[in-house]
């Protein structure tokens, strides 16, 4: 079914290729930094895991987008292409 429905090329999907990697070293440490004080509070568990789930995605979408993905030295760091996406983002190219 992946080969199937998977194998065509949008933007949604070329940026979450780009995008897996850091994602997959940035979410356990944003897991446990957020459920460190989550877990402390006076809340139901299902309340919990919303919290912790639902602020560690958009915290490392957050880190992602204006960190990983703007800066040469980070994106070396997370191993991801140095100087392919630099051209695309409008904000860094000279008129």
């Amino acid at each position: 079914m992946g080969t199937r429905f998977l194998n065509v090329n949008n933007k949604v999907l070329a940026y979450c290729n780009e995008a897996v990697l850091p994602f997959y070293i940035l979410h356990q440490t944003m897991i446990l930094v957020i459920g460190f004080f989550v877990v402390q509070w006076r809340l139901g568990i299902m309340l919990k895991y919303l919290i912790i789930s639902t602020s560690s995605l958009v915290l490392i979408l957050a880190i992602y987008e204006l960190l990983v993905k703007r800066f040469k030295v980070i994106r070396f760091l997370f191993g991801m292409k140095v100087g392919k996406r630099l051209a695309q983002i409008p904000a860094l190219e000279t008129a």
